[in-house]
């Protein structure tokens, strides 16, 4: 899902996408810290779920000059 609208007559144009992934079966190794200061790798399957938005605002105050902001939340 996406909100996009213009304000200030065209001066600032704000952008709010929203993201959902699911990951399965996702290969992720782990490393586990020994006694004797070795460690042991292993790889395992997990699942994952990834949920967030991020806000990009754009500003144009004069024509010709454009400040963009961009960045998750």
């Amino acid at each position: 899902m996406r909100v996009k609208s213009d304000w200030l007559d065209g001066e600032l144009r704000t952008n709010l996408p929203t993201f959902h992934t699911y990951y399965s079966n996702m290969q992720v190794t782990q490393y586990t810290e020994s006694a004797g200061g070795g460690g042991a790798g292993f790889t395992r399957n997990a699942n994952a779920m990834l949920k967030g938005f991020e806000l990009e605002t754009i500003l144009a105050p004069v024509a010709g000059l454009v400040h963009p902001r961009s960045g998750p939340v």
